[in-house]
């Protein structure tokens, strides 16, 4: 956005990238399969993307979270599950 336009054009765009997962954010509190910290923090990384916890860093921290539970027999799910993936990435990935 910074090379190829304005300031406030690049703001404004910011914004209303951001203003996109404000409804998912408010959405996925009246759902049990969604957490609305991963929209929130779409959010902020929207506005600010070069400031705080970027999402690999995020997305990091949760697997490794997800990986000591599962050696530990814990098992996956529950409440901090991520939201599902598309069954066209996974494939990919």
């Amino acid at each position: 956005m910074r090379k190829h336009h304005s300031r406030p054009v690049a703001f404004a765009a910011r914004l209303l990238w951001a203003w996109s997962y404000v409804p998912r954010a408010i959405a996925a509190m009246f759902m049990r399969e969604q957490r609305p910290g991963w929209y929130w923090l779409h959010a902020r990384q929207a506005l600010r993307p070069t400031r705080g916890e970027g999402m690999r860093e995020a997305a990091e921290a949760y697997n490794a979270q997800l990986a000591s539970r599962l050696a530990d027999g814990g098992g996956g799910g529950g409440p901090d599950q991520a939201p599902p993936r598309s069954s066209s990435r996974e494939a990919t990935s």
